[in-house]
């Protein structure tokens, strides 16, 4: 049985290649196969570093065994995803699959040494362009609510028990000063402000007034609870910064 293990064993969405890609690509990939590299202990005076590369992607298709799979470098490993690219340029995944290479490479911790701008900058350009529009995964979808209450929960959950990264950190005085400074001079509307004051009437604090749901005239007794139903937070959204929360429009009840 044929073994896959080289680019040409696929075929595009388009049904074709960019040949001089697809060429250098699969000529080097033969190369490296010949010298048969193996990964070693670090502790080894002969370890190099490498990083396991799926000739044929797995994002389109190709398997994990072993005569899909070479030991590259980190910039080889960069290279040869910069090349898939070129040689799929219509393919989301593809550039996602390079995005995150570049991401997960440190230049310092393996050796890349400086990534042209411009590579990075043609990948994210792609990105954009594939992404948007009708390209996006959630274009014309939207998430239910129950769909917003489970990622809600999820967040909850990776939230829990992490610090923060400024904790014990003291603000310095230019921090305070442009905090200080951010809403000086800002002036609310006088229909805002009447509308605000009315529905806190008789309340302690905002999170505990009244609020409806438009599309639904569902009415909840606190913001908190508003929120909770539909899995994300609704604040915004009452307070004039945001259209809708959780795909619906939101209001106090005055």
């Amino acid at each position: 049985m044929r073994q896959v293990g080289v680019v040409s064993d696929i075929r595009s969405p388009e049904g074709f290649f960019t040949m001089d890609y697809k060429k250098n690509y699969d000529d080097y990939i033969a190369y490296v196969k010949t010298l048969g590299r193996r990964k070693l202990n670090r502790d080894d005076p002969s370890y190099v570093y490498y990083e396991r590369h799926h000739i044929v992607p797995k994002c389109i298709g190709g398997s994990s065994n072993k005569f899909n799979l070479v030991l590259l470098t980190a910039r080889e490993h960069v290279l040869a995803h910069y090349l898939l690219c070129k040689i799929f340029p219509s393919s989301v995944k593809i550039a996602l699959a390079f995005s995150m290479i570049i991401k997960n490479n440190s230049s310092r911790d393996r050796g890349l040494g400086l990534i042209s701008s411009r590579l990075i900058a043609s990948r994210k350009e792609v990105l954009v362009l594939l992404n948007s529009g009708v390209g996006h995964p959630m274009y014309g979808r939207h998430h239910t609510p129950e769909s917003n209450r489970r990622n809600s929960e999820k967040n909850k959950i990776i939230q829990k028990g992490r610090v923060p990264w400024n904790k014990g950190i003291p603000m310095t005085d230019e921090a305070k000063l442009k905090s200080s400074n951010t809403m000086k001079g800002h002036v609310w509307s006088k229909e805002r402000n009447e509308k605000i004051s009315k529905s806190l009437m008789g309340h302690s604090g905002n999170n505990v007034c009244k609020v409806f749901c438009v599309e639904t005239g569902k009415i909840f007794e606190t913001v908190g609870s508003a929120s909770e139903f539909v899995g994300t937070g609704i604040g915004h959204c009452l307070s004039g910064r945001q259209k809708t929360a959780g795909g619906f429009h939101w209001e106090y009840v005055v």
